[in-house]
């Protein structure tokens, strides 16, 4: 019977298999968030969230634009305008980045990641955790996205059947589009 054994909190648990399942004896203790399942059934132990292993896998800026040429050299450009220097073995998140190259897109551990999402305004979890208490409150972002004419008249129809005096009202498109487009769309 093939099988292994831990020790958890100084209680020594047999693990085997036993027609296709896992018996531990004694039983685990309560873990409610079943974390202890998981690490055995990985049958290793979690690894600690080092700013090493954070950044393993993703790779120098050498790796991340390998065959790009082009792109990395507007990177690289970009961030020498902005003011930063990159070398090789920097780590560029273009998803932290406002545009190509931005100075502050470039991480050397998880402390950057979450001081650029507080920047950001943007809460993060998992390896960088900032939560929604620790972003400023952003203003809604305004889209320039026109308010559609059917919209317009559909709207402008509903004020007129709720109060039948804004049918000569000369200034109720405009306040329908205050009140439910973009408002740069207003002065058009």
């Amino acid at each position: 019977m093939a099988g292994y054994t831990l020790k958890i909190n100084g209680v020594v648990h047999q693990v085997k298999f036993v027609g296709g399942k896992k018996v531990v004896d004694p039983p685990l203790p309560e873990d409610s968030s079943g974390k202890l399942e998981k690490m055995l059934d990985a049958q290793e132990a979690p690894r600690c969230m080092t700013d090493d292993v954070f950044l393993g896998g993703m790779g120098t800026l050498a790796d991340q634009f390998e065959g790009d040429e082009a792109g990395l050299q507007r990177v690289i450009s970009n961030a020498r305008k902005g003011g930063y220097n990159p070398s090789m073995n920097d780590v560029y998140m273009a998803n932290m980045a406002t545009h190509e190259g931005d100075p502050r897109a470039f991480v050397k551990g998880r402390a950057d990641v979450q001081n650029r999402c507080r920047e950001l305004g943007v809460p993060s979890e998992g390896a960088c955790p900032v939560s929604e208490s620790e972003v400023p409150a952003r203003p809604e972002r305004r889209r320039n996205v026109k308010l559609g004419e059917d919209i317009i008249q559909r709207s402008m129809a509903a004020e007129i059947a709720q109060n039948p005096d804004q049918a000569h009202n000369k200034e109720l498109r405009d306040q329908v589009i205050d009140k439910h487009g973009n408002h740069s769309q207003a002065d058009e």
